[in-house]
């Protein structure tokens, strides 16, 4: 095999486990299990669930996909068969996976991550290279990408490392936590927004909970801190130069950083600048108060 190939798998059914290994060739075990307790033989679901390979000098490719011509005997059989795919690759190599029905876990390696499942939860090691990874019912943990990131899931949290590029992250159900990142889009609806440190541009949004973020380099565009059910806190690099918009209709606005005030003086609202001004900062707390910090 060669470093840098690609490795496919589009399966109806299975959980996805990716490990690394240095050396020039790509394992695959499959384990498949059937409980004998059903109308249908071992042998007959099995028949049902169809896996084929495709490989060559650039990569392997796995399907795994149920007859359709027997749907209505697979959809009664189905739950009797548990499918994993074990995988290793190369340590340079390049995933793209998507199951139906459990999680996906991808080791360390070096090169693009793209998983997708509706059933399970997505566990993604120290990447190098772009990751995408989508799911509809559960938890997405990340533990750091030298590319981009750009994870969304419907039924649970989001847990993100260090990431050297942009981070997009949004769910509906749980709450999102990245350590660090160059900069960051982040949405939920149901639980807080933790940016322990940001390198630039940040956009927050819940309505469900608090946000809290480190702004540690001078942003470039502006940026927006928003939460219809929680308090909003920004530690600010000490020489950022930004514009300040800060709005709250269930708490205070406080803040410890120098602004040169514009307008009307408010406890709940406050617009100025800060180091002669810059792109704007827009934070808002429908529920809470506002707290700007210096660090």
């Amino acid at each position: 095999m060669t470093p840098g190939g690609r490795l496919t798998i589009d399966a109806d059914r299975g959980s996805i486990e990716i490990r690394t290994a240095d050396r020039n060739l790509v394992d695959v075990k499959i384990e498949r299990k059937v409980k004998k307790d059903g109308k249908w033989s071992v042998e007959e679901v099995l028949e049902d669930f169809a896996i084929t390979f495709d490989h060559s000098e650039d990569g392997v490719t796995i399907r795994a996909k149920y007859d359709r011509k027997n749907l209505w005997r697979w959809n009664r059989e189905r739950n009797r068969l548990r499918i994993k795919f074990l995988i290793t690759v190369l340590q340079r190599y390049n995933v793209d996976l998507k199951t139906l029905g459990a999680g996906i876990s991808v080791a360390d390696l070096e090169g693009e991550v793209r998983s997708q499942t509706s059933g399970g939860n997505l566990r993604i090691g120290k990447i190098k290279g772009f990751v995408w990874g989508q799911t509809a019912g559960g938890n997405i943990k990340l533990e750091g990408t030298e590319g981009d990131a750009d994870v969304k899931t419907s039924g649970g949290g989001i847990t993100i490392g260090s990431v050297e590029g942009t981070v997009g992250a949004k769910t509906a159900g749980g709450s999102i936590r990245i350590d660090k990142a160059g900069s960051v889009n982040a949405r939920t609806s149901g639980g807080s927004i933790t940016v322990e440190e940001v390198m630039g541009n940040i956009k927050a949004k819940t309505a469900g909970g608090s946000i809290k973020t480190y702004i540690s380099r001078q942003p470039e565009a502006d940026c927006s801190l928003e939460t219809a059910g929680g308090n909003v806190t920004a530690y600010l690099l000490e020489d950022i130069a930004i514009d300040v918009e800060a709005r709250t209709s269930g708490g205070q606005v406080l803040t410890e950083v120098p602004i040169i005030v514009q307008g009307k003086i408010s406890g709940n609202r406050l617009q100025g600048v800060i180091n002669g001004g810059g792109p704007l900062l827009k934070l808002r707390a429908f529920g809470g108060n506002i707290h700007l910090h210096k660090k």
